[in-house]
């Protein structure tokens, strides 16, 4: 018995979903990212070192279970969790519009990396 047109559509998109979003990186600066395809375990895309990358494209929203979803993927401590969103009307052309959805703390130290902000109390007496 063949599967649901409805679920093949979604696991269709999904892979089409990871396979663009590991396009959009190798082409930004992480020439070995890979996808790995939708409904594989572990990461959803690889040769992203230091990310843990998950990707999403579901019509309901639940970035809890997704944030943690990609934080089980980290292999180190430091690592970062960040979960791609495919929002629905938004193709893959637009790619560079879609929203990353990572922890409060590890945006926060992304910003510090970069330069913006104060040095935390930590930071200054290091």
């Amino acid at each position: 018995m063949g599967e649901a047109p409805g679920r093949y559509r979604s696991r269709q998109r999904a892979h089409e979903t990871e396979a663009v979003v590991a396009r959009y990186l190798a082409e930004h600066g992480w020439p070995y990212a890979k996808p790995v395809g939708a409904g594989k375990g572990g990461r959803d895309v690889t040769g992203v070192p230091g990310v843990a990358v998950e990707v999403k494209s579901q019509r309901h929203l639940r970035l809890l279970s997704w944030l943690r979803q990609a934080a089980s993927h980290r292999e180190t401590a430091g690592e970062l969790a960040a979960v791609v969103e495919r929002p629905d009307g938004m193709g893959p052309a637009s790619a560079g519009s879609w929203p990353v959805i990572m922890r409060l703390e590890d945006w926060v130290r992304l910003l510090h990396v970069a330069g913006y902000g104060e040095p935390e109390e930590e930071e200054a007496s290091g």
